[in-house]
């Protein structure tokens, strides 16, 4: 199968994961989503670093949202897609120029874009990079199939293995007023390099300084 075919077709079992485990749902307690990733942002972690705790609803500067939990009944609700409420120059920051394909939607509950950047040391293995929002709730990670690989840090950023995935991977999941967001890296191709949940934390964290600006 051509590689562009093979990673539309795994975007595509990923949204239908996802918008199964998100459909379940029928009511989520904001109590529930609050206890995301396992922990929340801690207070004396919150004032170090200008996070405010899930609890506080507080807005890191400049973040087009505020980390904690989201409410899909507040009027005022707005989902975040992250392959277009990030700006390309936000995204060409952290090593994203361009993507793959057009980016894959579903209204209001999923979004999900990729991008593939060649490694600098010539082999043929490239840097497959996913954007991806939606609105699963810690309570229903099992059926999506997500596994909390690591506890939120200081940022509100949590690491997760998504269980329909090619070869090895890592993802960060962040917990925010807008939904569920963040970002897997793998790559493509023989073998294995075993710093993907490093550099998905590290785009996610660039991600979020170009936001702050």
């Amino acid at each position: 199968m051509p590689k562009n075919r093979l990673l539309i077709t795994l975007l595509g079992l990923i949204m239908a994961g996802l918008l199964g485990a998100c459909s379940s749902e029928e009511s989520s307690s904001p109590a529930t989503i609050d206890a995301a990733e396992g922990s929340s942002v801690k207070a004396s972690g919150a004032e170090a670093s200008g996070v405010g705790s899930e609890e506080g609803g507080a807005r890191q500067a400049g973040l087009p949202f505020d980390v904690g939990p989201w409410d899909e009944n507040d009027p005022n609700f707005q989902f975040f897609d992250p392959c277009t409420d990030i700006a390309p120059e936000v995204l060409a920051g952290a090593g994203l120029v361009e993507p793959e394909e057009e980016p894959v939607r579903e209204e209001g509950g999923f979004a999900s874009c990729y991008f593939l950047n060649e490694l600098q040391n010539g082999d043929h293995r490239g840097t497959l990079v996913i954007l991806t929002s939606d609105l699963v709730p810690k309570d229903k990670y099992n059926v999506a199939g997500i596994k909390i690989l690591e506890g939120v840090d200081e940022s509100g950023i949590a690491l997760v293995e998504e269980a329909d995935r090619l070869g090895a991977s890592c993802s960060t999941s962040m917990v925010t007023s807008r939904g569920r967001w963040g970002v897997e890296v793998s790559y493509v191709g023989d073998g294995k390099l075993g710093n993907e949940c490093e550099d998905a934390r590290k785009i996610h964290n660039l991600l979020l300084k170009g936001m702050e600006k």
